[in-house]
């Protein structure tokens, strides 16, 4: 009675298939803005993530003297975005929206990936249809190689920096 809708995630079957989903992983997953608050929480909007001090008495002190109590911060390049695209498209049974990722990257995934992906779906590790990409139940056990299949590919750096 579970459906997995992530790759370590399952929910139980009900009337509205989402409602037993954990809105707060699929929030991580799909690259939605979050805050974190506390110490050595984390936060993410548009390409910027960011994590708060990990020590208490430091992070009470920076609020206490109204100063942010962030550690640090990284913007994601485009090579970044694209890699976290593709790995966390792949975590969620639906698998990436292919015309999400043109859309967003400006490059057809299909035929970026056409060598890799027709070896996978020979291995019956990913289906693909007109509008995604997803790991077939068999393939989900193996999302890390499949990813480094994917994001190891030489590409030129005009592709990557279009």
């Amino acid at each position: 009675g579970y459906v997995q809708y992530e790759i370590s995630n399952f929910a139980r079957q009900a009337r509205h298939p989402a409602s037993h989903i954990s809105r707060h992983n699929l929030k991580y997953w799909t690259r939605a803005p979050y805050i974190g608050l506390g110490p050595s929480a984390h936060s993410f909007s548009k390409s910027q993530r960011s994590w708060n001090v990990s020590n208490l008495s430091r992070y009470m002190a920076a609020i206490e003297s109204g100063q942010a109590p962030m550690a640090d911060k990284e913007v994601l390049t485009r090579e970044q975005e694209m890699i976290e695209a593709i790995y966390l498209g792949l975590r969620m049974t639906p698998g990436i929206d292919l015309i999400w990722f043109q859309q967003k990257f400006g490059i057809n995934f299909i035929e970026t990936y056409k060598d890799v992906i027709t070896d996978l779906e020979k291995r019956n590790y990913i289906i693909t249809d007109a509008s995604r990409t997803a790991l077939t139940r068999q393939g989900r056990a193996f999302l890390d190689g499949i990813t480094s299949m994917l994001v190891v590919q030489d590409f030129s750096e005009a592709q990557w920096k279009r």
